[in-house]
């Protein structure tokens, strides 16, 4: 039993410092080796430092905020997962200068559309 208290302690520590020398790829490997050891917490915690770090890398930002709300899905937050997508979505339909990578608004789309109804925002059918 103290075993498994200590695993689940390890698996949802966060990290306390970031190095600011790391780029939006390294962070989003850390946020990847969080994810394969069962630590979503960990993971939003760099991916968020991407958001932070990175606001005016588009293509990083919209990753790392797709990232957070699949996190969501995979939980079964649903309303948090539901209001992150709708803003994800939001940012494709304002953006005219085609700045965002497709592939983020289609699998945004797709996790929208996982979400039970009932729950947060939906896509207009």
């Amino acid at each position: 039993m103290l075993a498994a208290a200590f695993l689940f302690a390890a698996c949802s520590t966060v990290p306390k410092e970031i190095p600011e020398e790391l780029s939006a790829p390294e962070l989003t490997v850390l946020a990847q080796e969080q994810i394969d050891k069962g630590n979503n917490r960990g993971a939003e915690v760099y991916y968020q430092t991407i958001i932070d770090r990175y606001e005016y890398d588009a293509s990083a930002r919209i990753a790392a905020e797709f990232e957070i709300a699949h996190i969501k899905v995979k939980a079964r937050k649903w309303d948090e997962a539901s209001q992150r997508l709708a803003a994800i979505i939001a940012q494709y339909n304002e953006d005219t200068t085609m700045r965002l990578p497709p592939e983020y608004r289609k699998l945004a789309e797709i996790d929208i559309a996982k979400i039970p109804a009932g729950h947060g925002e939906q896509l207009p059918g």
